[in-house]
């Protein structure tokens, strides 16, 4: 079972009886036993001493358990483990949530995807327990404990929209022998449900990055709040061959503090004939372009002849009512200042007062 994000991908573990699948669980547990021996975090993790033993009592083989993949192609390590999700079951349709992403991978929004990808899955398809199609099950609600003096862990569950149960609890380790009544660890206890769960991506919010791949590197464009804007964004610059990512707002909001966004413009082009009663509006529908940002003029008007003129308007909303009474407006305020005597001259000076 292979599960999609955004910039993450995961791999189920289970072997099935499958060589090849065995093997990844294998090389992940491998990765695990390195990682948490090299940051000195597998006592807290598993409350055990780290030893060869209880390194050897490492087992992902397991039901609902996967490799988190990096698939964030701006990122260096496309690809590649950054750790692992699973869920234990508890009976009952409550599962325990298992999550561990790897020291170098950390504060880059992995975890927290991870996390409602599985979410996504387990809450709207029954998860299959095993290789028999009798051996699935409907997932109510999932579980998770964190250490209360663990920060960063109580950020990510809350962040996911977990909530958390009333007090917390002693933490025994699984083996007795270290554990020590009078300096006990405080475990913070959570859960989410799948009401919960819809509610909240109810509320998620989407930005669409637009990227241009050279080689194996990519430069980021721009960010827009829309797909279409930034399919149109892409049609502008067809010659570029431009990609579109859709990313995950990790706030929930759609917040560009500290990015640029490509700004996407609508240009129409309003024309005016001068007749006997005065100056009137072509009855035709005006003509509009689909340009970006950098390519923005702003307002300006164009003298085709002594009797035509041309009023160009730039505006972010595709609406052509609005782009013809601002462009009405316009025309009266040259026409002022030239006393209705329309020259080239006079339209130069008018494009410089209003740039």
């Amino acid at each position: 079972m292979y599960l999609y994000g955004e910039r993450i991908g995961l791999s189920g573990l289970e072997h099935g009886g499958s060589t090849e699948q065995k093997s990844q669980a294998a090389v992940v547990e491998e990765i695990l036993r390195q990682e948490l021996t090299a940051s000195g975090e597998f006592e807290s993790y598993y409350g055990v001493k780290c030893t060869p033993e209880t390194l050897a009592m490492i087992d992902l083989n397991k039901p609902l358990f996967f490799d988190i993949q990096s698939r964030n192609i701006a990122e260096w390590n496309y690809g590649e483990s950054v750790g692992y999700i699973g869920l234990n079951d508890l009976g009952g349709g409550v599962f325990g949530l298992e999550l561990y992403i790897y020291p170098k991978s950390r504060r880059k929004g992995y975890a927290v995807e991870a996390v409602e990808v599985l979410l996504n899955v387990a809450f709207h398809e029954k998860m299959r327990k095993g290789a028999a199609a009798d051996q699935a099950v409907a997932v109510k609600k999932v579980t998770a404990s964190v250490r209360a003096e663990n920060e960063a862990a109580v950020a990510l569950i809350e962040k996911a929209g977990f909530l958390a149960n009333e007090g917390d609890a002693a933490y025994i380790p699984l083996d007795l022998s270290e554990y020590r009544p009078d300096q006990p660890l405080h475990m913070r206890d959570y859960y989410i449900t799948g009401r919960r769960f819809d509610q909240i991506e109810a509320k998620q919010k989407y930005v669409y990055a637009v990227m241009y791949a050279y080689y194996s590197e990519w430069e980021l464009y721009g960010y827009f709040t829309t797909e279409k804007e930034a399919e149109q964004y892409c049609r502008i610059h067809s010659d570029r061959k431009l990609h579109i990512e859709k990313l995950r707002c990790m706030d929930r909001c759609q917040n560009f503090a500290g990015l640029e966004e490509v700004q996407v413009l609508y240009r129409y082009t309003v024309v005016f004939r001068h007749t006997e009663e005065g100056w009137d509006m072509v009855d035709e529908r005006s003509d509009v372009q689909v340009i970006s940002g950098e390519q923005a003029e702003g307002y300006f008007l164009r003298l085709t002849s002594s009797l035509i003129i041309r009023v160009c308007v730039e505006q972010s909303v595709c609406d052509g009512k609005i782009a013809e009474k601002t462009a009405q407006d316009l025309l009266y305020q040259y026409l002022e200042s030239c006393d209705n005597r329309p020259s080239q001259e006079s339209v130069e000076r008018f494009n410089e007062t209003i740039k």
